[in-house]
């Protein structure tokens, strides 16, 4: 990463992020639906809520 707003712009890195640390939570599964390759601003906004959704359920579970 060398600029954290266009590296973070899309979802995926954060996305893979957490992914990588809560692997087999059902954040997971929601993260798995990121549009890989983003080509609309529609695609951006989809994937920036759905790791805020994941991340929204994976705090409501608890951190473990």
């Amino acid at each position: 990463m060398t600029n954290f707003g266009q590296d973070l712009r899309d979802g995926l890195v954060l996305g893979a992020l957490i992914a990588a640390y809560w692997p087999d939570d059902s954040s997971g599964q929601m993260l798995s639906r990121l549009h890989v390759r983003p080509a609309s601003a529609r695609h951006l906004r989809e994937n920036q809520e759905m790791v805020v959704k994941a991340l929204q359920v994976r705090m409501q579970g608890g951190m473990t």
